[in-house]
């Protein structure tokens, strides 16, 4: 599945609450996956941490979208930015 076809299938789905809010919610759960998994002798749950991500992507998505702007597009300025950032 691509990024697109991502942002189409989520959205028509219900929102839960304010996005900003379900954003750092979800960055907060995926903040304490990585502190659970960081005690000795531990190791982070990598399918709980993917759960997580997925969660706070499907956020992000549906705030992108409510903006109108693609992920798609997002990624690129990020990626540009991040290159022109990183010129040698």
């Amino acid at each position: 599945m691509n990024l697109s076809e991502y942002q189409a299938i989520i959205e028509d789905m219900p929102l839960y609450d304010d996005l900003c809010y379900g954003i750092a919610t979800e960055a907060g759960e995926v903040i304490d996956v990585i502190k659970k998994g960081s005690r000795p002798g531990r190791e982070v749950d990598t399918s709980y941490l993917a759960e997580e991500i997925g969660d706070t992507v499907w956020y992000l998505t549906r705030l992108a979208t409510k903006y109108n702007l693609s992920m798609e597009l997002i990624l690129q300025i990020n990626v540009d930015k991040l290159n022109e950032r990183h010129k040698k």
